[in-house]
């Protein structure tokens, strides 16, 4: 199932962007594209969890290393809390899958 993506320009609301984006912006464009689509697919990797930062140890690009580690938690508690407060619904892939079918 592919990732959701913004309304305006169709930019992928999935992990990369959730890690670039300001917060406040991948909020909005979320909550757009739950208002046209219903839902919003993302996914992110476990290891985006972990401080990527060691340029010489990793050699990520900073696009792949920026919010990582602590950052990436801290992200992550922010826009949970955002759609909890909005009172949307959280729920595994297989979960959604099996409801709509």
């Amino acid at each position: 199932m592919p990732a959701s993506v913004s309304t305006f320009f169709r930019i992928p609301l999935f992990w990369l962007s959730f890690h670039n984006l300001p917060i406040w912006l991948y909020y909005l464009l979320s909550k757009k594209a739950i208002k046209r689509e219903g839902y919003l697919n993302v996914y992110f990797h476990p290891w985006e969890f972990y401080d990527l930062n060691d340029k010489d140890r990793f050699g990520f690009p900073k696009y792949v290393t920026k919010n990582t580690g602590k950052e990436m938690a801290l992200r992550m508690d922010d826009i949970l809390g955002r759609f909890s407060k909005k009172g949307y619904k959280f729920s595994t892939i297989i979960d959604f899958i099996n409801r709509i079918f």
